[in-house]
């Protein structure tokens, strides 16, 4: 009897349950996973990057390396003198790339924010001996001296000289300007410059040019600083310096400017280096090098930690 009971109450169970077909709501963004919760937001960002610009900058040295023992000092270093104790001269050039974004514009100029580091470099790098005089005068090992930069944007239809209008060291910053306008140009709208209510945890999404190619990252905001800036998870590489921080508003279902990539912390290392850059020349690996050997200064970013400067 019991038996029969129990056959009986879960005949009853099962004609009582339906079928219920749940239908994907129309507003979901695409077929697959995605870190945008719906379609508009995608759209919305892909409609952002249209502001997102490759920066390229360019700079060359006149580097000038000094004899052992040849005790030139700094107040002397232009002196006709010292050419004597030159050991030998080299010319270098090199690149770097970068991120902006476009802000505003006007009738003949496009306006844009980038990072300060990407843009600028110092007139002059000196290499110091460890020895020095009596009146404690420190003789140089070798001395740079800019002779030329070169700051490119690549915008859709070609490359285009920008101009550096101000910088600010302290928040790593800068304003650039270009002298005409080309093709069809995105701003961030008004809404999307500022976001001032950023809270440990947030979701952000970075746009920006890691080794030169667009590429979208996201990561959690750490505990904003009272100095302006904030760490991330996201996993920045060279080239995103100067790229937009975005976040995105649940509410008013729309993105807003966080803040600006930064930096990605590395540690340094000295290599030794061959006299020209794989660009400049060609080396056999099989054939031992004999020709003159350099120290210098290599990078390896640490993962895991990136730092934002906050809008």
């Amino acid at each position: 009897m019991k038996f029969i009971l129990i056959i009986f109450f879960l005949m009853a169970f099962l004609v009582s349950c339906k079928t219920v077909k749940h239908q994907r709501p129309d507003h979901l963004s695409g077929q697959y996973e995605s870190v945008f919760p719906d379609d508009r937001a995608r759209q919305q960002f892909n409609e952002m990057s249209g502001s997102v610009i490759r920066l390229t900058s360019y700079v060359n040295y006149q580097l000038s390396i000094f004899e052992n023992g040849s005790q030139v000092t700094l107040d002397i270093a232009e002196d006709t003198s010292v050419l004597a104790k030159i050991r030998a001269r080299d010319n270098r050039n090199e690149s770097f790339n970068g991120t902006a974004f476009i802000i505003a514009q006007d009738d003949s100029s496009l306006f844009l924010v980038t990072c300060a580091h990407t843009v600028t470099f110092p007139d002059t790098i000196i290499s110091w001996d460890n020895k020095a005089d009596n009146n404690g005068n420190r003789f140089l090992l070798s001395i740079a001296r800019k002779s030329s930069s070169l700051v490119q944007a690549s915008f859709p239809e070609r490359a285009i000289r920008m101009k550096i209008l101000c910088i600010d060291e302290s928040s790593d910053l800068a304003l650039l300007q270009t002298e005409e306008i080309t093709g069809n140009v995105n701003p961030l709208s008004a809404a999307q410059k500022l976001c001032t209510t950023l809270q440990w945890g947030d979701r952000l999404w970075i746009a920006g040019f890691p080794t030169g190619r667009f590429m979208l990252t996201t990561g959690l905001a750490g505990k904003p600083g009272s100095d302006g800036i904030f760490a991330t998870d996201a996993p920045l590489s060279e080239g995103y310096s100067g790229s937009p921080v975005m976040v995105y508003d649940i509410e008013a279902k729309s993105f807003g400017l966080a803040g600006v990539a930064r930096s990605v912390p590395a540690k340094a290392l000295y290599v030794l280096k061959p006299e020209f850059e794989i660009h400049e020349a060609q080396y056999n690996p099989t054939i031992p090098y004999t020709g003159p050997v350099y120290a210098a200064t290599d990078y390896k970013s640490v993962a895991g930690v990136s730092l934002i400067v906050t809008s």
